[in-house]
């Protein structure tokens, strides 16, 4: 159906008029989740808290407003005055204008009331609070199309206007939670030197891109997680040892890694897009890997987009992770998160004595030698609920969540026990030595030449090994 401009001008914000040209425009009634995409990617973060409302969910409620709040900060420029017809002028303004429509639409919907006003590729300019509303509802808009403006609110939006790499992780975890099209690929430091080159070859399917300096241990790693399902990596019970063998081929010296979230154009087409990229690159295999569907795409994103994921996969123990993955029945993976000291031994710190997780399931299947940390939730820095949500709090490896080490570093100095205070020195060291430190920490140097000493210690013990062993051998 057409309607005339003057029609049109009745049915959208005023900031669209003085863009109208033509004289008639195409009006569509279709499901307001067609509407969902990755270049509005503030939609789906409106769409979780109108389900916290749903649900009455106060837990998620908090989480999701906070976020919420972040992405309109972005949008108007740290002032929170909307453009257009709107009077919100506050944060506050904000949040009362969403929940007043939410609770309206349920009661009382009339789609001829309002237009949505979408791009010629289906992106709404405009509308967004209400289409989250209705998506989650499975209610229908109707949109016109307005090909005389652009938009595109995706990730890249988000970074170039001051979203720090912490709001870009939990936006693109959302993304990846909705859009099962989205996928990545990797090209290793062997295959960087064309990255230009791969850069024109995905053309406009790109959605975001980024990249880490990674050492040969995280080369590694990172094969391990990206290729995990091919047999010749081995099994988790092997830790992943064909891993290291690939990681050989892929690692170049001083040379990064690229990441390119990409939305697929199907799988033909994603495998003749690799084989180019492979001849681009000189042939070999060793140059670039790209996911096959949603969750290995998953699986690589969460771990590689978040603050200091440089450190993390270059001083990750895989032989850890096995463990882990090893002690927990595989049905309850989504529902639990490894904590306790398992957390300082992923990094080498220290042996740990058993391994603990906190579920959101009480009655998760483990081996006998995992223990359950529920009850030991009010030292917790964060509410349960949280460690499902928030990317940020745990470190998502293979799949599996690992607490990450601020939220454990919370834990044990709230518990504070004799053990605590010694795990706390480790972690405040590691994350000191590697740079993971917040501005106003400074180790104090009885910390330092504590460490020190146990480095000594470390070290003539792997000596006397190195001579116990020449002399076995002799």
């Amino acid at each position: 159906m057409k309607i005339s401009k003057e029609q049109v001008s009745e049915k959208i914000d005023s900031r669209f008029h003085n863009k109208l040209s033509s004289s008639q425009y195409e009006i569509k009634t279709i499901p307001a989740r067609e509407l969902l995409s990755h270049r509005r990617v503030d939609i789906y973060v409106k769409m979780k808290l109108a389900e916290a409302w749903l649900n009455s969910d106060s837990e998620r409620e908090k989480y999701y407003q906070n976020l919420y709040l972040e992405t309109i900060k972005i949008f108007t420029r740290n002032s929170f005055v909307e453009p257009g017809d709107s009077n919100k002028s506050s944060a506050q303004d904000f949040v009362d204008s969403f929940k007043a429509l939410f609770f309206e639409l349920q009661e009382n919907y009339d789609e001829d009331l309002h237009y949505i006003p979408i791009s010629g590729d289906n992106t709404p300019l405009d509308g967004a609070h209400r289409i989250a509303i209705l998506a989650l509802l499975n209610r229908n808009v109707k949109a016109v199309v307005v090909n005389e403006v652009e938009a595109e609110y995706g990730l890249k939006h988000f970074e170039k206007h001051g979203a720090n790499i912490d709001l870009i992780q939990k936006l693109a975890t959302i993304a990846l939670d909705f859009d099962s099209t989205l996928r990545v690929a990797v090209v290793w430091p062997n295959g960087v030197h064309k990255y230009k080159d791969i850069i024109k070859e995905y053309g406009d399917a790109l959605v975001y891109t980024y990249s880490l300096n990674l050492s040969k241990n995280g080369i590694n790693t990172l094969c391990a997680i990206a290729y995990k399902n091919e047999e010749w990596t081995g099994k988790s019970g092997e830790a992943w040892q064909g891993a290291r063998r690939k990681g050989k081929h892929c690692f170049k010296f001083g040379q990064p890694t690229k990441f390119m979230i990409f939305e697929t154009r199907g799988e033909a087409r994603d495998i003749e897009l690799k084989e180019s990229i492979r001849k681009i690159c000189g042939g070999g295999k060793h140059s670039i890997h790209s996911t096959d569907n949603v969750e290995e795409t998953k699986d690589i994103v969460k771990i590689t987009l978040m603050p200091f994921a440089k450190v993390i996969l270059n001083k990750l123990r895989l032989k850890t992770v096995a463990k882990c993955i090893n002690s927990l029945d595989i049905d309850y993976k989504n529902q639990s998160v490894f904590t306790g000291s398992i957390a300082l031994e992923l990094f080498s710190m220290r042996e740990a004595n058993d391994i603990d997780v906190i579920s959101i399931d009480a009655n998760v299947k483990h081996s006998e030698e995992v223990g359950l940390h529920n009850d030991y939730m009010h030292w917790y820095p964060s509410d349960l609920i949280l460690y499902f949500e928030d990317p940020s709090l745990t470190y998502n490896i293979m799949g599996y969540r690992f607490i990450s080490l601020n939220e454990i570093l919370g834990f044990k100095t709230n518990r504070d026990e004799n053990k605590d205070k010694r795990d706390i020195r480790a972690i405040n060291y590691f994350k000191a030595k590697n740079g993971i430190v917040s501005e106003d920490y400074k180790m104090k140097l009885k910390d330092k030449l504590y460490f020190f000493k146990l480095s000594l210690k470390k070290r003539r013990k792997e000596l006397k090994k190195k001579i116990k062993s020449a002399f076995k051998s002799n």
